[in-house]
């Protein structure tokens, strides 16, 4: 059987050459069972005669297997929520996919860490994480890499990467992401013909090859990305990456703002003040950086800068390269104008 063992496949490519899959998707005619399971935005993976997924119901975090061939629940697991992170109705706490092998599964819920179960459900290891601080909330998917777990946890501050022995869950390293403010890219495995295996890690501001042994900074290019998601590919030497970004701010000044929402006129942007914006009015969180109900002009503007410069879909040959990254290594880039504020 074909295996889909994380977010978007075999190292995120979204291509399994091994199946042989419909192409259609006619009930009638290729569905071989359907079984109803718990909400969660997280994607079910396959891998070891096992289809996993997560879920939550309430404060109960739950992963489930089952047998891919007919839809029968094989276990559930349930682990209590440590955290209760409050975050944009549009995600979850599951929304990271699991990463699964013949040894089992290991899945990540923001709201309590990373934990690994056997194929028969057994818990083989747990690693609490977090609190972790953001508007939007985490989504990037834990991978597996050879003995690794592999896992990116972009926020608003204290963003860091780190790598847990895939038997024991013990820490291998970690590697702090100051600048990856806002993100939710799962990273994928890059082996050059020439040099030993990366992470090549979209963020923010830039994208990042990183030993995939130490965790250390290899290469790296300025990229603006309004919020990292896409997952980097690799075609040979060439590394593929596509961004949404802009020329231009995507909020209009403070002091226009002020201007608009500013009611008691004391220069300061609350939340009940700006609620009524129409099209940021419900992502004040974003704005809004320590929480405290107010948006700064320190905070504003910073929000305002994000994702300002090249962006796009952009094809790369890094080659031997370490540190930033030449222009010559961009081998095309293709952007769109985007203007968002008149």
């Amino acid at each position: 059987m074909a295996q889909w063992p994380q977010y978007r496949g075999p190292n995120g490519t979204g291509i399994d050459a091994a199946g042989t899959y419909p192409d259609e998707l006619d009930p009638a005619k290729t569905q071989a069972w359907k079984v109803a399971v718990p909400y969660g935005q997280s994607s079910p993976v396959i891998a070891g005669g096992r289809l996993y997924l997560t879920a939550s119901e309430g404060d109960r975090l739950l992963t489930l297997a089952y047998d891919p061939k007919t839809g029968r629940e094989l276990w559930r697991r349930e682990l209590a929520r440590v955290h209760r992170h409050k975050i944009y109705k549009t995600n979850d706490p599951a929304s990271p996919t699991p990463a699964a092998g013949d040894d089992g599964v290991v899945v990540f819920f923001p709201d309590r860490g990373l934990t690994a179960y056997a194929p028969d459900g057994r818990e083989r290891w747990s690693v609490p994480l977090g609190p972790f601080k953001g508007f939007y909330g985490l989504a990037a998917s834990p991978i597996l890499a050879g003995d690794l777990v592999i896992l990116v946890c972009d926020q608003t501050a204290g963003g860091f990467m780190a790598a847990y022995d895939r038997a024991t869950g013990k820490p291998r390293w970690r590697t702090e992401r100051p600048l990856a403010k806002v993100g939710w890219s799962t990273p994928m495995v890059h082996r050059p013909k020439d040099g030993r295996p990366q992470l090549i890690v979209l963020g923010s501001t830039r994208l990042d090859a990183y030993s995939l042994a130490t965790g250390e900074t290899v290469w790296w290019t300025p990229i603006g990305s309004s919020g990292a998601i896409s997952t980097p590919l690799a075609d040979g030497g060439r590394i593929l990456v596509c961004t949404a970004g802009s020329t231009e701010p995507y909020v209009p000044t403070y002091d226009t703002t002020l201007e608009k929402y500013d009611r008691n006129k004391d220069r300061k942007l609350t939340e009940a003040e700006f609620r009524p914006d129409p099209d940021l009015g419900e992502h004040f969180g974003w704005l809004d950086d320590n929480g405290d109900g107010i948006a700064t002009r320190e905070e504003w503007d910073a929000a305002r800068s994000l994702g300002i410069g090249e962006y796009g879909a952009i094809a790369l040959d890094p080659g031997s390269a370490h540190g930033r990254l030449p222009a010559s290594a961009i081998r095309w880039r293709v952007m769109k104008a985007v203007s968002y504020i008149p």
